[in-house]
């Protein structure tokens, strides 16, 4: 999975962060992983987690690139109660 840098910096203002470095920290993220996630790396489960659990599916559909996977199979490795993954 890969940040779409573009749409995670839009989807943090809308969300009401001044940028993505925030939204990204309130998610639980370090700094310098999101420098590495801005630079084309590859990002955590948790980190998408916690992004689908803020904005929802649409919302991360908007900011994540799941390659070769979908929304649905990363759903699959929890366990969703209430639209919230745990």
């Amino acid at each position: 999975m890969k940040l779409k840098i573009d749409a995670f910096e839009e989807l943090a203002r809308k969300e009401g962060f001044n940028n993505g470095c925030e939204f990204w920290q309130h998610l639980e993220g370090g700094i310098d992983a999101y420098e590495l996630a801005k630079g084309g790396a590859k990002i955590g489960y948790e980190i998408v987690k916690n992004l689908y659990n803020e904005v929802g599916a649409k919302g991360t559909l908007v900011a994540i690139d799941f390659g070769k996977g979908t929304l649905n199979s990363f759903k699959a490795k929890y366990i969703e109660v209430a639209g919230v993954l745990y």
